[in-house]
């Protein structure tokens, strides 16, 4: 980034790219385009995600605690309906392992529960509601195809309502 004089902050893409050499100087050709706009909109992206109702202090204690984990390691809120019943979950936190499981993109963390448990998902959502109120534990193994793994996931109690999902690779561990 570079700070303009006015104090305001450009994020720029610097490209350069070597031209030829003559009389034993280089030649090069450079360009900068304005990024300024779309890393804005980056950052606020980042942030409605990733906090999701944490405190930029919470979800650095949750990095310094749970960031570097060799395992993909997720907190999870499960939503509950009228009846107390769960109605769906979001995403608190998530480490750059989980991401890595996610194909870099912790958004698609709906799409790999969802290619783990197929068409048992209101089964789970009961079993991660369980976890997240009453402290029960779910492990499940599961053959991912696309991945070719075989991954280890579970499911315990964060704290009451949320439920911490820990995704290993299963792949050369005998079950």
């Amino acid at each position: 980034h570079y700070v303009r004089t006015d104090g305001k902050v450009l994020w720029v893409y610097l490209r350069v790219f070597f031209l030829r050499e003559k009389a034993g100087r280089r030649m090069f050709y450079s360009s900068l385009t304005d990024m300024t706009d779309s890393e804005k909109k980056k950052k606020q992206e980042l942030s409605e995600y990733s906090i999701m109702g944490l405190s930029e202090e919470q979800q650095a204690r949750m990095e310094k605690y749970y960031g570097n984990l060799p395992c993909g390691y997720a907190v999870i809120r499960i939503l509950v309906d009228e009846q107390c019943q769960p109605g769906g979950y979001e995403v608190v936190f998530a480490n750059r392992e989980m991401e890595n499981f996610c194909g870099g993109n912790i958004r698609r963390f709906r799409t790999l529960i969802s290619m783990v448990f197929g068409d048992n998902m209101s089964e789970v959502m009961k079993k991660a509601y369980q976890a997240a109120y009453f402290g029960e534990t779910l492990d499940h193994y599961v053959y991912v195809p696309i991945s070719n793994l075989y991954l280890h996931l579970t499911f315990y109690q964060f704290e009451r309502g949320y439920v911490a999902c820990m995704l290993q690779d299963a792949t050369h561990t005998h079950i």
